[in-house]
Order: C-alpha cells, then structure tokens, then sequence
C-alpha cells in the first residue's frame, strides 16, 4: 500500500489480506507476531492481489527491516511515539484492553499496558475485527516497533465498543487501568516479557495542552421557590457551600467537613430537600442532606469506588444519583424520598462523567463511550432500554437539555460545537452550531422555554447561544475571563451562571430575560476539577 492511499483503501487492502490469511488467527497466539508477519507476507503474495503487494506494501516494508530490530519483535509501539509526546490513546482510537508486567525497573516493579486500538473504521474482517484505516509500518524506522498491525484484544476496556481494528500504539501507567478513567474493568492479563520495553519520549515533544474540556467549576441548584444553593471544591479539597435567599447572598462560605476529588454536585427534590454529591479522597462517593438549607446530615457513603464525578438529577419521582463505576459501567439510582436503595448496573463502556435530563416523564442519561462518541439510555418510566449511539466523535462530557416537547444532545470536538435534536421519538442529525471557538465541554439549561448552552471560548470568557425551538439566537458574549466551564441554574426569574474567574474566585452573573447584572464576585478560592477529565 503506497502512503497517501486513503483510509479506506488501507481498510480495503487489509480485508484483502485477511481473507488471504485469516486462517492463520486462529493457529498463532499475540506472542506469535513475528511468525505471523512473515506468514502474512507469504500469503498475500500467493493470493495474487496486486494491490497489495505493490513494492512498499507495509508488510514488505517492515520486513526490510532485520528481525533484531524493534520494528521485528512483534510488539507495538509506545503511543508518546506517534501522539506528539503524550502518553494517551491518539485521535480515533479506544482503550480495548491491558495486562500487567511485573518484575520491572519501572513502577517500583509493577507495569500496566493499555492497548490502543483503532475505532472501527473499515470493513469488519472474519476474526470480528475491522480492517484498519492506518497502514501498517513502523512508527519511525527499523529502532521503534511498529503501529497500525497488530490484530488482537484483551477485551477488558471499552466493552461497549463490540469491534475495533489494530493495535495503533500502547499506553503505559504504574496505576491499574481500572482505577483511571478509561473504562477498563479489573480482570486482567500478564506478560512479563514487556515489564522493560522502553522508547524515548523526549524524542516527540508535545504542542502546548489546549485548556481542559473537562473542568466544571462546581453546581448550584434552587432548593425553594426563593433559595438558590451553590456549592464548589476548594483548593484545600473541601465542599463549600453558599446560599442565595431574599434577593442576597449570604455573608460567607459554610464549609462541610471532609476532603473531596471531584466536582461537588447538588440536587434538589421537590419536597425542598437539597442533596449535595462528592467523590471523597479515598474514592468513595459520598452524600449529605439538608431540609432548611442550613442544617446537614453527616457524610454517608453510596459506593465504594466512584470512577466519575457523581451526576444528579431532581425528577417528579425523586433525586436520581449517576455514576461510573471502576469496571467503566454507569450505574444509577433513585431515592424516592425514603433514602438510597441501591445501585442498578446500566453497564456500557462510559468515559468521563454522565449527563442526566428529564424528558417529560423519562429520564435520557447521555455519556461519552470508550470509543469517544455519544450514547444515550433512556428510563421509560418502568424499565431502563438499550444504549442507543449518536455517533460522532467528542473530546468532553456531552451537553443536553430539553423543552416539553424536544431534547437537545451537545457534543464538543476540537474548537466546534454541535447538536442533535430529539422530537420524542426519533433523532435528527448532527449539525454544526455555527462558529463556537469552544474550550470546554458544553452546559445547557432550559430557562422561559429556551434552551441556553453556555461555554468557554477559546478567549477565555464565557459564551452562549438560545434555541427558541426553531431557531437559535447566535453567539452571545458574557465577557470577562474564566479558566474552567461555568455552572448554571435557575431560579424562578433568573438565570444564575457560575465561572471561575481572577485570583480562582467564584463569579456570578444574573439574567431576568431581559438584562443580565454585572459580574458579581463571590470570593473563595476554588478548584476547577472534576474525577472523570
């Protein structure tokens, strides 16, 4: 396959390949990949395919290589290699799987590797997996392994991804795949024979980090008709708290006791009750009540192990509590107003942190998969469905809100923003929301039937956009400057939007529909952060 050939052409090429040799999977084992390389080399040559055995196909090219060379050992290559310098899966590929090294010099002995494989791409070859988009070669000549060939999965990351294509690269971390934000779950493998391979990062430096899509400031949320709660992570790791009642803000911070490692979330039922969410420092998810806004129940814990930051939602039936769990699947629950009763497995393979909304009497849950796109589950009242995917792309947590009678769904990539429509019973397309200049991920509330998306810009001020059900309104500007994605909520009247802006105060802003108020500063000393980045 000669370089340049379009994706499509090295999926083709590689499906040719497959049915030429796919006879041979089932006989080699991962470890065989040397013999399987030069078996494929025979195979596609006797298969009388020109298209793929052109001089320079990638097989012909990485035997040029000596079998000492890396290129030839069978393994693949580190991904700091091929993703500019960063240690993470590169652009259009998923965590599918990982294994453990032990008796290393690194890690203090013991090693994980995460295989990187590409999201399904081209034709689905007979072994299940889909011919890859990427050819096939080493990733910088004969001294670094190779990307893009090896066909194998462990299976333990990215279960809601049912096929991928080749490796492209490997991860390596010394914390268990299942404790990081990858979907994994902790059943895993062993090969020693890796606990020393080593490639030369500072070799590929890195572009400066765009800002973080992920980074939410905190959550508020009206707790009666006349109260609004905002609650924040300070730099010191606690829940703090601050009450908007008769038109004022109280005088200072109510801290909570305890130390936190996610966004603080709040919630409130319709009998006034205000829950306040947090994963604590040991991982755990925790909650605390309150009834008058001032008064809080003791921290009690509903999960050993939170692996997102928790997601609430009041509903008519109650306050429903999200969440993922360290084996990458969603769990959920609802307290009815007779206390937590326990978590149902909505399993999926789920990336950052879920985004609940109420649809008239439903409940939809949006998520990013393992394989970067958005899925949605939907709650009918009586049962939970399938995972439904929307396709697409998107490097933050989804955005959604929804009137009576629509649903918006906001994916985020690079500096763009887009949405999908939902009219009760089926899904428009796609579509581009004009020129967003986006930095993080999107927040969408309804307020005066509208749905309002709020995000940072690129700028570092805050932006948003109104659909009034037919049409949006264009890009608005908040000005001033923030370094995290705002908060908003509603309350009666007024829309309250929360940034985090100079010297990592807390700001808000009012807006009665007609006119918005100055920035007002809260004071604080806040941390943007969220567990499921």
């Amino acid at each position: 396959m000669k370089a340049g050939r379009s994706g499509k052409g090295v999926g083709l090429a590689n499906w040719v390949v497959d049915r030429t040799s796919g006879f041979l999977d089932a006989r080699l084992s991962r470890r065989s990949f040397i013999a399987r390389a030069t078996l494929l080399g025979t195979a596609v040559a006797a298969s009388g395919c020109a298209v793929v055995t052109q001089p320079g196909s990638p097989y012909s090219r990485i035997a040029d290589c000596g079998p000492r060379d890396l290129c030839g050992d069978g393994f693949t290559e580190f991904c700091c290699s091929i993703n500019d310098g960063v240690n993470a899966c590169p652009p259009n590929t998923a965590p599918a799987g990982w294994w453990r090294a032990d008796f290393s010099v690194y890690c203090n002995g013991t090693r994980y590797y995460i295989d990187c494989n590409e999201v399904c791409c081209g034709p689905l070859r007979r072994d299940g997996f889909c011919a890859g988009c990427n050819e096939c070669r080493c990733a910088h000549g004969c001294d670094t392994r190779k990307v893009h060939c090896n066909y194998f999965r462990y299976g333990q990351c990215g279960q809601l991804i049912p096929n991928v294509g080749p490796i492209a690269c490997r991860m390596v971390t010394c914390v268990p795949p299942y404790q990081l934000d990858l979907g994994c779950t902790p059943s895993g493998a062993v090969d020693n024979s890796t606990a020393n391979h080593f490639t030369d990062c500072s070799r590929y430096v890195p572009p400066p980090p765009p800002p973080s899509p992920s980074t939410t400031v905190g959550s508020a949320t009206a707790r009666t008709a006349g109260e609004l709660l905002v609650a924040v992570r300070g730099v010191d790791g606690g829940a703090y708290l601050r009450r908007f009642a008769g038109g004022e803000w109280s005088p200072d911070w109510t801290r909570l006791e305890g130390a936190t490692s996610s966004r603080i979330v709040l919630a409130s039922a319709h009998t006034g009750r205000a829950d306040v969410f947090a994963r604590g420092s040991d991982n755990g998810l925790w909650q605390r009540g309150t009834d008058d806004g001032v008064h809080w129940s003791p921290w009690q814990t509903l999960a050993q192990f939170a692996g997102s930051d928790p997601a609430a939602l009041a509903s008519s039936d109650g306050v429903w509590l999200f969440v993922r769990g360290g084996d990458g699947h969603l769990y959920g629950q609802l307290n009815e107003g007779s206390g937590w009763p326990g978590w149902t497995n909505l399993e999926g393979g789920v990336k950052g942190n879920p985004i609940p909304v109420a649809f008239g009497q439903q409940i939809f849950v949006f998520v990013r998969g393992a394989d970067l796109n958005v899925y949605a589950r939907r709650y009918d009242g009586t049962a939970w469905q399938e995972w439904v995917p929307l396709g697409e792309l998107t490097d933050a947590d989804p955005g959604a809100a929804a009137l009576s009678n629509t649903m918006l769904v906001f994916r985020k990539l690079g500096a763009g923003l887009r949405y999908r429509l939902f009219a009760g019973s089926s899904w428009g397309s796609w579509t581009d929301l004009a020129t967003a200049n986006v930095a993080s991920r999107p927040e969408a509330i309804v307020f005066q039937n509208r749905v309002y998306v709020f995000v940072r810009g690129l700028d570092a001020g805050t932006h948003y956009n109104v659909w009034n059900g037919t049409a949006w309104s264009g890009w608005n500007s908040l000005q001033g400057s923030s370094d995290a994605a705002p908060a908003v909520a509603v309350l009666g009247g007024n829309l309250f939007v929360f940034v985090r802006g100079p010297g990592e105060a807390l700001f808000t802003r009012r807006f009665d529909g007609s006119a918005w108020t100055d920035w007002l500063p809260l004071g604080g000393t806040i941390a943007a952060v969220t567990a499921g980045a």
